[in-house]
């Protein structure tokens, strides 16, 4: 192997071991951004369910502020991880500030507080989630993804080299194919001849006859 070879599969294998610890960072930050949102927002359905059954307070504001709010928000931040998508994951902040304006009909209610808390967190958690999916669809466009192993790339490089003929052999596939339809062909003719020869024996003891007399 020479110098220039040497040098070229170094620089491989660090994209490889570069990429592979970026996506390992990129699954571990989705799985703390999960655990954020999802945390806040059951926690918040349940506090609200918990109001509405033990306490008088108007239950429509409960529903719509501490359930369709939080359970939209988490819908929204949960598809915008999963799906990678950049949009869905923006529009989950507005959805906690929709709340914080809906809350005011109902300041007495004190767990409905927390608002001025998970604003900003809703915020930075977006933030991460954006950055963390554009970094995700970038090492999906790099080769290797998702395993980043040298040797299983090498595999399977190997297995479509073994499955891709040559123009050689296209060649000579295509020549056995035509010869074989040539022979198909003359067999065909042959056997009609044949057929021709066998199908009106009367007719050839007739001219028999005829040329006897």
């Amino acid at each position: 192997m020479s110098d220039t070879d040497r040098r070229e599969k170094s620089t491989y294998d660090c994209d490889f071991s570069k990429n592979s610890a970026s996506l390992k960072r990129c699954r571990k930050i989705y799985t703390i951004t999960f655990l954020i949102y999802a945390v806040f927002s059951f926690t918040y359905v349940f506090a609200s369910a918990y109001f509405i059954l033990f306490f008088v307070y108007p239950i429509h504001v409960l529903i719509v502020e501490g359930i369709i709010f939080k359970a939209g928000y988490f819908a929204l931040a949960f598809f915008g991880s999963y799906c990678r998508n950049n949009k869905l994951a923006v529009c989950a902040p507005p959805v906690i500030f929709l709340s914080c304006i809906f809350n005011d009909a109902g300041q007495e209610m004190i767990h409905f507080g927390l608002n001025d808390l998970y604003l900003p967190i809703s915020i930075g958690v977006a933030v991460v989630t954006v950055l963390n999916n554009k970094e995700y669809l970038r090492l999906e466009q790099q080769p290797g993804f998702p395993y980043f192993n040298e040797r299983f790339e090498k595999q399977k490089f190997d297995k479509t080299q073994f499955e891709i003929k040559s123009p050689v052999e296209l060649a000579a596939d295509e020549r056995k194919k035509t010869e074989s339809d040539n022979m198909d062909d003359i067999s065909e003719i042959m056997q009609s001849r044949i057929n021709d020869l066998n199908s009106d024996p009367d007719e050839n003891n007739d001219s028999g006859q005829m040329n006897d007399i």
